[in-house]
């Protein structure tokens, strides 16, 4: 019987969650959980029913194990589950009714914009205006790129787009950041920290 340890890499864990393994759907529920529960927040823009629609999708994958075939990219395959489900879910449940679109757009908070001294807060803030101001679909996919560390090819598939449009889209998102004046004060004075920003954009 395989424990815990032996479950190093999602493929593995993958393959005996499939192979009927308690232990090893325990493991990607909690390696994965709280990514799809604060992509799931983002998305319905409330705690419970984000935290009941990751709840479902893994009660979901273990009653539908036995259908499931092997994935290449794991994360992927559970966040565009996630999106599946969050869509129903708005669409057939009279408590999503007062949702405005389907899914919501991804926002940043300033909490989430790490700068080198966490005491500049309005700095924060202006970075996370700066992000926001992007097109929601672009927003999107800086957020699983960027946060949640998908490919570009990972990114399509949750989304459901081809390769190259997530490719062109993600560039423009960063072309748009390197041309806030705003913001290019704010890294130069800030030494901003935020993957987005700190890898992709040249001065």
């Amino acid at each position: 019987m395989m424990d815990l340890d032996s479950f190093n890499d999602d493929q593995k864990c993958w393959k005996a969650f499939l192979a009927g393994s308690h232990a090893a759907f325990s493991t990607l529920f909690k390696t994965h959980y709280n990514a799809l529960y604060q992509y799931a927040r983002r998305q319905c823009g409330e705690t419970e029913p984000a935290h009941e629609c990751v709840q479902q999708l893994f009660y979901q994958l273990w009653v539908g194990k036995n259908n499931i075939s092997e994935v290449t990219h794991v994360k992927a395959y559970l966040f565009k589950g996630l999106r599946v489900s969050l869509q129903k879910e708005k669409k057939y449940h009279q408590r999503f009714l007062h949702l405005d679109v389907s899914p919501q757009p991804v926002t940043f908070s300033p909490e989430e914009i790490l700068l080198e001294d966490e005491t500049y807060d309005i700095r924060r803030r202006k970075i996370a205006d700066v992000l926001n101001m992007l097109p929601k679909r672009q927003r999107e996919m800086v957020y699983l790129k960027y946060y949640e560390n998908l490919s570009y090819q990972q990114i399509a598939e949750v989304l459901g787009m081809n390769y190259q449009s997530v490719v062109n889209a993600v560039f423009r998102a960063i072309q748009r950041l390197r041309e806030e004046n705003e913001l290019k004060q704010l890294v130069v004075y800030s030494l901003i920290f935020l993957p987005v920003l700190f890898c992709a954009m040249i001065f």
